[in-house]
């Protein structure tokens, strides 16, 4: 559900950015649609919406008990996959972590396993990645395709939730389904974050800048060739036009201008809910004919995105479903090898921790480090009071390289970290997969495994009082 849920929030979020910021305001009287390049969406109701569906989940959540009828029989016929390293610490005796004091030791034992350390470092790689992705993977639609907003935040939904949710559900299911012990479960995440570094390289695919007049295209009689946007040429001299009223629209040459003044439009027509210009002296083009209240008229300009003709959106969105799905067949696996590798006294608090270096490592600084290089491909950024604003025009290809450069490294750091946190694994001594994989046995140091007398949780008969001692696999 945790996967899900963000997916179900694009599409409802996708639908209320549809509707205008401003409650009591008709965009129509402002000759605004959800289409329009200056168009705020009504992005304050999903924040409404969640608080109260995330008090009424609340309720229901505290009347569970705090343990579940069964927990203890399930726990008890589990078979240990600790690494090896626990298996004669303090971590094994019983009602070990039921106070504070044991804090620091559990830490310690966490910090010391080096299985536990590279699983973390992994998420926190995948975190990175996921999460700044979840943030501008809409943008980058929205600015690689020119559509709206609202119809990225949809699509990216629709994608999102056959292939993060369809990706958990089946890496879960592939664990059980082939009974994967704790390395058997590390190799399948190797496999198939290795299967996603081929995958990110969608990236390299972009579509061509739109035209926009003075930026990549010159105005008319504009002597200006030095490369810096020139929006001001012959053709508008007399509008006294203002580079602060940005107000884009599309001309009839499928050109973008900066607005109808920079365009050198001189008529305003309300065709629907949409302003259309005509009279307009920069646009070359002819026009076109069209009938408003009863009276034909041409219009050389509408305020809406112009038409990118690229094609590679449904190639696009089918290997981004692809790379969800490979990226999220790693989450449950990870999960459930985190869990089998620390002792069972220290598997709540493991989580905590590992969630911990997720979130300062990897999705905290994910948005930062995201926006930061979609900024570097800013060619038109907004000026507000001399001071800078928001961007108003991107490089599609910069982009596209920035993105695929970061996601290729954190998925190489992703296969680095389970490569490691799969060598440096260690069975505990007597299990099925010592048994089976002897060469990872002997790299493990054999002068930890001492005679001290310990309580292993999965020798502790629950049914009744009897304690039974193990010294080095021996019943006593």
């Amino acid at each position: 559900m945790a996967v899900i849920g963000p997916a179900v929030g694009y599409l409802i979020g996708g639908q209320f950015l549809k509707l205008y910021v401003d409650v009591g305001v008709d965009p129509v009287e402002l000759g605004l649609t959800s289409s329009s390049s200056v168009w705020v969406g009504a992005w304050w109701i999903g924040f409404i919406f969640t608080a109260i569906l995330g008090a009424l989940v609340a309720i229901p959540l505290t009347a569970f008990p705090k343990t579940l009828p069964g927990a203890l029989r399930i726990k008890a016929e589990k078979k240990t996959e600790m690494h090896q390293k626990l298996q004669n610490s303090e971590a094994v005796q019983n009602g070990f972590g039921t106070s504070l004091k044991d804090l620091p030791s559990s830490f310690r034992f966490l910090l010391t396993n080096p299985t536990f350390v590279f699983l973390s470092l992994a998420g926190a790689t995948e975190g990175m990645l996921v999460s700044g992705l979840a943030t501008f993977l809409p943008k980058v639609i929205e600015s690689q395709f020119s559509i709206a907003a609202s119809s990225a935040a949809v699509l990216v939904g629709l994608v999102t939730i056959p292939g993060a949710g369809g990706g958990t559900f089946l890496g879960g299911y592939l664990v059980k389904k082939l009974n994967l012990r704790c390395a058997g479960i590390i190799k399948m995440c190797i496999i198939f974050s290795f299967i996603c570094v081929g995958l990110v390289f969608i990236f390299i695919l972009h579509c061509p800048n739109a035209k926009f007049a003075g930026l990549n295209q010159f105005l008319p009689g504009s002597s200006d060739q030095s490369g810096v946007p020139k929006f001001e040429g012959t053709c508008n001299e007399a509008c006294n036009c203002s580079p602060r009223q940005y107000d884009p629209v599309c001309g009839t040459d499928n050109i973008v201008y900066y607005s109808p003044c920079y365009a050198g439009c001189k008529n305003t027509y309300q065709l629907q809910s949409t302003k259309v210009y005509g009279d307009c002296s920069c646009i070359a083009h002819e026009g076109r004919n069209v009938t408003i209240q009863g009276q034909n008229v041409i219009i050389q300009a509408s305020r809406e995105k112009c038409v990118n003709y690229c094609s590679y959106m449904p190639v696009f969105l089918l290997l981004i479903f692809l790379s969800m799905l490979f990226t999220f067949l790693v989450s449950m696996p990870s999960l459930s090898g985190t869990l089998r590798c620390v002792a069972e006294s220290q598997k709540s608090f493991a989580l905590g921790v590992q969630w911990i270096a997720v979130r300062l490592l990897g999705t905290i600084p994910a948005p930062i480090l995201f926006g930061s290089l979609i900024d570097v491909s800013c060619e038109l950024w907004q000026d507000t009071c001399k001071k800078q604003g928001a961007c108003l025009f991107y490089d599609n290809q910069l982009m596209s390289t920035n993105v695929l450069i970061l996601a290729c490294v954190l998925k190489s750091l992703s296969c680095i970290f389970f490569f490691f946190a799969w060598l440096l694994y260690c069975p505990p001594e007597g299990s099925e997969e010592s048994a089976e994989n002897t060469t990872k046995v002997d790299n493990c140091d054999p002068a930890e495994i001492n005679h001290k007398e310990i309580i292993p949780t999965d020798n502790y008969n629950k049914s009744n009082s009897d304690i039974h001692k193990v010294i080095n696999g021996n019943v006593i």
